[in-house]
């Protein structure tokens, strides 16, 4: 049930003699797609020491993870409808991602719902009234990336 597909590669200003080879693996079972991982990407624009709310990610999908691209990042709490639903501190977060044989970086602060790769195990968004990232920075912080993944349908 999928007309179109496309790959999108970022290529570092400067590079030359690039070689990409590219391989299909093709199931050609005839069923629907079903539900996908959808990851999108935006800017936090905290500029300051302290706390920043980010109120406008999508409440349309389920999250699975939340990567902030930022070393500046002490705690993350995630607000639902006037509730803390999710609060972690950074060095519980790479302790407990060293725990699960990860390899954690200082200057990635990375949340996984979905730790137990189970797809039940997403946060539920969808007819939230209330929905925002409530982080809490230190040193000099600037406007970092945030990749976030969303499980759902092919979006049309």
């Amino acid at each position: 049930d999928v007309s179109n597909f496309q790959i999108e590669v970022d290529i570092k200003a400067g590079s030359t003699n690039l070689d990409f080879t590219g391989f299909a693996e093709v199931d050609f079972v005839k069923a629907p797609l079903g539900d996908v991982i959808h990851i999108m990407q935006t800017k936090v624009p905290a500029t300051a020491a302290g706390t920043f709310n980010l109120t406008t990610l999508p409440k349309n999908l389920p999250y699975l993870r939340l990567h902030s691209f930022s070393s500046d990042i002490d705690e993350l709490k995630i607000i639902r409808n006037n509730e803390t639903v999710f609060e972690v501190e950074k060095a519980e977060l790479i302790a407990d991602q060293t725990m699960d044989a990860l390899n954690p970086d200082a200057n990635h602060f990375t949340v996984a719902f979905d730790q137990r790769q189970r797809i039940e195990d997403y946060l539920e968004v969808r007819g939230a009234s209330q929905f925002e990232l409530e982080y809490t920075l230190s040193g000099t912080p600037s406007s970092f990336d945030l990749v976030y993944e969303q499980l759902g349908p092919v979006l049309r």
